[in-house]
């Protein structure tokens, strides 16, 4: 579990996007989802923090690589459509709003 908390740290403590910033985004990405866990650790964990590991993590990575792709950043444009899919998929509806 200590290492998930340190990646949820890493993740949310992203202040200034750089080249190291996308790196450690990209290293969450699994199959187009940013995952702050192991399946084996997130098996282990209550449904309500797989949700927030998971799906809660994709909107901030949008968020991220959106400031990111308009600040002329084009190289994060195919990882940007990978997040707004998915979280197209769920109709941003997992943070508590409606879109």
């Amino acid at each position: 579990m200590n290492d998930t908390i340190r990646r949820i740290n890493e993740f949310y403590d992203i202040k200034n996007l750089d080249e190291s910033s996308l790196l450690l985004l990209s290293s969450y990405e699994k199959e187009g989802e940013y995952r702050l866990t192991s399946d084996e650790e997130m098996m282990k964990m209550d449904m309500d923090l797989r949700w927030d590991c998971s799906i809660h993590a994709t909107y901030y990575a949008l968020v991220l690589l959106l400031k990111y792709y308009n600040e002329g950043h084009e190289s994060v444009y195919e990882q940007l459509m990978l997040c707004l899919h998915k979280s197209l998929d769920y109709g941003f509806v997992y943070e508590g709003y409606t879109f």
